[in-house]
């Protein structure tokens, strides 16, 4: 039947679950500007969630905290 509209609607089983995806990106240096040594860049560091059947999620920060990467991440796009 119809459910009422202040029904509560459990959350299903778990349809992903990331433990702790960290993504670094190795950043050339230049003899141009004084180093031929890159470096390492945090994209993300630490992110845990589990999305359930039923749920919705959003992912929310500032300019530049690695959403996009955290994206390409889960859609394969990238590699962490």
């Amino acid at each position: 039947g119809a459910k009422k509209v202040n029904e509560k609607v459990e959350p299903g089983a778990p349809v992903l679950k990331i433990d702790d995806l960290k993504k670094y990106y190795k950043v050339g240096g230049s003899e141009v500007f004084g180093s031929s040594e890159g470096r390492v860049v945090k994209a993300n560091e630490t992110i845990s969630f589990t999305a359930r059947e039923s749920e919705t999620i959003a992912i929310v920060g500032e300019s530049g905290c690695g959403k996009s990467t955290l994206a390409k991440v889960l859609l394969g796009l990238e590699t962490a």
